[in-house]
């Protein structure tokens, strides 16, 4: 039997990810409704680092977010890596 890899972890990364929007949802919710001071937020991505105070006023009920996550192998990216060059 042979499995993909990707094809498998892909369900848990998904899964992974909607529990990661939940808990963003929450914490904005609690930051707007409960704390009602400022805080600071800090993201990283690859290309970007993200570092920004935010508050009650900023969030106005916006709590919708979208988290993507994507099971990747090393093996597939050292395979992207030598294809690409």
């Amino acid at each position: 039997m042979c499995l993909d890899v990707p094809v498998v972890f892909q369900g848990i990364a998904d899964g992974v990810s909607r529990a990661i929007e939940i808990c963003n949802s929450n914490f904005a919710k609690l930051v707007e409704h409960k704390i009602k001071g400022k805080i600071t937020v800090h993201a990283r991505s690859e290309v970007h680092n993200f570092d920004q105070a935010i508050t009650p006023q900023d969030i106005r009920g916006f709590v919708a977010n979208i988290v993507t996550l994507k099971a990747e192998a090393p093996e597939e990216r050292e395979r992207e890596a030598i294809l690409a060059q």
